[in-house]
């Protein structure tokens, strides 16, 4: 390193930028000093020699501008470089303006700019006091030579010999500059008075011109048209002597005639060029301001690149501002501080702020959030972001508490934004409103989960059905073989009857809570449906709570679905119980009554005037707040525990009201009770009757039994062979097959049960199509004639379906039926 006799002074409020500059300039041999703030920068720049001056822009007690206009007041020819973050064309223009040599942006890319800027400068400067001197020198001696010439010849020829090595001296200095203007990448030119180009660097070159070509053509031949107005102003500006325009922009004309955007800066140039080819604002005091305008001279700058980054990044700008406008989600962003810097017309919407309005508000203030489970308050949710860089991924707990209080169930994320050196300067959050996607989903759980309960049901159905199967056969039989045995024994066996049936009734009960389809619509009489359910709570509720019953004496008949119903009257049963923890009276009524249409309207009922049926649950328990009453019938609605209620109780039965044409209407008082009043249209039917019992009808033919159960193959084996049939049975699907490809000329009739292990009935039914296509088959089955299963097979060609537990007389009629009915037959043809 060698070492160099110059001190640069180096002014930054920014630790780290003052030490690195120093670091590296010391690197190459000068001496720095180093200041704060621009104060202490002038206090070392009026006790030490300083030859070049680094000077910061913003900067705390005095700012770079102030201390650029002490240093020209104090010593014009002390080389000052700007050297600031701020890219603001107007810091550019007032630095150059108040005499900055150069303009180095922050923060820089390569340290190789500096050391350029500093030697260009410092040559320049040391140029300039070698001709300051020089003059000084130069008039000293020309007054020597005066005085010399008065007394000797001698003295002449010294002078002209000092003279010749000063211009020789004045070549070497011209060639110098004429090394740094070719080195400089700008264009640097010069103008006569008439805008006519007199010099321009080599830097023209690399735009298809040869300088030499240029010299004598006006400026405008290298600008576009569009900008040769404002060029021509500019050059008006320096010969009135009004130098107003600093800097300007235009697009210069390549040879090819292609248009580049160029930052032209210029200034006056006057006598000397060779000393002041890059001085500005130099006067000739000898003579007067109209004549002193000797011409301009600038440099010109390509800035395409950072035009192009400039229409790139307002393109962008423009990009994003339509992709967010055209988000169908929430979208915000927030600078490090947590203040809002941009917002969608989405999230406006959401929180009920316009963005005018919330941009640099608190993000809090704008996006009250909060935990849905909790109701606690997020109050920083940007720290983990802005602090750690990590993302928050969607969170579907979280509430919005919009401007006018409305709260939304959002999903919420987020992510921290990073600049190009990945340093966090902000934070993007979207978020989502799914309080509707929210509600669905819980609905849609609740529905799996009764249909999981409703296919349990119906699985514990089939499988008992197939149980009481065999119980109910084997009792039918020994009653058969035992007909002459005693009363007792025939009581015991009557006992296994009317159990069995008991249990039959269960199971269809099961299977009608688990029945998916339409609503059933047959008579149904209030009085029966109320008796069943009172009679199942009977066995269920709390021996605390009393069951009254105060029905009509009259039929009181509706068209409905009787499960759909039944269950209505009982879900108001079970709510009524849960309404009375320490016991109390649950009280089922009803009655027929003719509403008019003045009762209808002061009653506020949509229903049109006529006979209804009226049936009241009411209950002695806690009762409910006027609030709650309000909200009861809405899905998901409830005031019990999280284990105790899903809310879906009463919503039901208004579902079930609504379906069947009718109203419910409840009023309650707190800590009196609650009833529950439904009309529902009377129908103009009766209720069917009981039909008389039916005898086993007999016949002969050859049945193949498929059935995997092994007690419902005896007994039903049994039982066909009592009717006159010869059977045959197979203990699953494949042997069915086999036994029917072998035989099945001689086969009549086929009993498949629906439901097996390894191989369905269904399987087995498309099987034996395919052996014989006129096979006649009966679906058994301990699930209903509607599941999905039974209906596709009706509907491809099977002609009847028994379900289980199947009694003889039911089960011959089914065989009968199959075998000998016309019509059946006709249907086979």
């Amino acid at each position: 390193m060698i070492e160099k006799k110059e001190t640069i002074l180096t002014i930054d409020d920014e630790d780290f930028i003052r030490q690195s500059f120093c670091a590296y300039l010391e690197d190459f041999g000068y001496t720095v000093f180093e200041a704060a703030n621009g104060r202490e920068g002038l206090d070392v720049f009026r006790k030490e020699k300083i030859n070049l001056i680094l000077v910061d822009l913003r900067m705390p007690e005095i700012d770079g501008l102030e201390v650029l206009d002490t240093v020209k007041n104090e010593s014009p020819d002390t080389p000052v470089i700007v050297v600031s973050g701020t890219g603001v064309i107007g810091d550019v223009v007032d630095a150059l303006h108040k005499g900055a040599w150069d303009y180095i942006l922050k923060p820089i890319q390569e340290m190789s700019v500096l050391i350029h800027a500093v030697e260009k400068a410092l040559e320049r400067a040391n140029l300039i006091n070698e001709n300051r001197e020089y003059q000084e020198h130069l008039e000293d001696e020309v007054s020597q030579r005066t005085k010399e010439l008065r007394l000797s010849n001698e003295v002449l020829i010294k002078e002209v010999k000092t003279r010749k090595k000063a211009e020789q001296d004045l070549r070497l200095s011209e060639q110098k500059m004429e090394s740094i203007i070719k080195f400089v990448p700008d264009i640097i030119y010069r103008l006569d008075p008439f805008g006519r180009i007199s010099f321009v660097s080599d830097a023209v070159k690399k735009y298809g011109y040869d300088p030499e070509e240029l010299i004598g053509h006006n400026m405008l031949k290298l600008i576009h048209p569009d900008d040769q107005t404002k060029a021509q102003y500019c050059v008006k500006e320096r010969r009135t002597g009004e130098r107003r325009t600093r800097m300007l922009e235009v697009r210069l004309m390549t040879k090819e005639k292609k248009i580049l955007p160029f930052e032209l800066q210029s200034s006056s140039v006057y006598l000397n060029p060779v000393f002041l080819v890059e001085a500005s604002g130099i006067y000739d005091n000898n003579k007067s301001p109209g004549d002193s305008y000797m011409g301009t001279q600038g440099i010109a700058r390509d800035i395409t690149s950072r035009k192009e980054a400039e229409e790139a990044l307002r393109k962008s700008e423009e990009n994003l501002a339509i992709t967010l406008r055209s988000i169908g989600e929430a979208v915000t962003a927030t600078d490090t501080e947590g203040r809002i810097t941009r917002m969608n017309p989405v999230a406006e919407h959401l929180t009920g702020w316009k963005f005018k309005e919330a941009i640099n508000k608190p993000f809090q203030e704008v996006f009250n959030l909060k935990n849905a489970k909790s109701g606690k308050v997020l109050y920083d949710p940007l720290h983990n972001i802005i602090v750690t860089g990590n993302k928050i991924e969607p969170d579907k707990n979280t509430l919005l508490v919009a401007k006018d209080g409305v709260e939304r169930r959002i999903s919420f994320s987020s992510a921290p934004i990073n600049d190009r050196d990945y340093n966090i300067v902000g934070a993007v959050l979207v978020f989502r409103d799914i309080t509707e996607e929210y509600r669905m989903q819980e609905q849609l759980k609740q529905s799996h989960k009764m249909e999981s309960i409703g296919q349990l049901a119906g699985g514990v159905a089939h499988d008992f059905n197939n149980m009481l199967s065999g119980i109910m056969g084997a009792a039918e039989l020994l009653s058969y073989k035992l007909s002459d045995a005693d009363e007792k024994i025939k009581s015991y066996i009557n006992l296994i009857m009317e159990t069995s049936e008991r249990a039959s009734d269960l199971t269809n009960k099961l299977l009608a809570f688990s029945r998916k389809g339409k609503k059933e619509s047959v008579p149904l009489d209030m009085n029966d449906t109320i008796q069943e359910v009172a009679s199942i709570l009977e066995h269920t509720i709390d021996k605390r709570i009393m069951l009254s019953q105060n029905l009509s004496s009259n039929e009181v008949i509706i068209e409905g679905d009787p499960s759909q119903v039944q269950n209505a009257i009982l879900n108001l049963a079970v709510n009524a119980r849960d309404a009375m923890p320490n016991g109390g009276e649950i009280s089922f009524s009803s009655n027929i009554v003719s509403i008019s249409e003045e009762f209808c309207r002061e009653n506020l009922l949509d229903l049109n005037h006529g006979r209804y049926s009226e049936v009241v649950v009411s209950d002695t328990g806690i009762g409910m707040s006027e609030e709650i009453q309000k909200h009861i019938f809405e899905p998901f609605y409830t005031t019990k525990g999280k284990s105790k209620g899903t809310g879906l109780g009463l919503a039901a039965v208004y579902g079930t009201v609504k379906e069947h044409n009718g109203v419910i209407k409840v009023f309650s008082e707190i800590g009196k009770g609650t009833s529950f009043t439904l009309y529902l249209p009377l129908s103009s039917k009766g209720k069917k009757g009981k039909s008389e019992k039916e005898e086993v009808l007999k016949g002969t033919g050859e049945i193949l039994l498929v059935e995997d159960e092994e007690i419902i193959r005896h007994i039903a084996k049994d039982m066909l062979e009592n009717m006159g049939y010869q059977v045959t049975i197979a203990k699953d699907g494949q042997e069915g097959i086999e036994i029917f490809s072998e035989s099945y000329s001689d086969i009549d009739l086929v009993v498949l049960d629906l439901v097996m292990p390894r191989m369905d009935g269904a399987t087995v039914f498309n099987a034996l199509k395919r052996i014989n296509p006129l096979v006649k088959v009966i679906i058994a089955s301990g699930f209903s004639h509607k599941s999905k299963n039974a209906t596709q097979l009706l509907a491809e060609g099977a002609i009847g379906f028994i379900q289980k537990p199947y009694r003889e007389v039911t089960l011959s009629k089914a065989i009968y039926n199959a075998i000998y009915c016309i019509d059946k037959k006709e249907k086979r043809k």
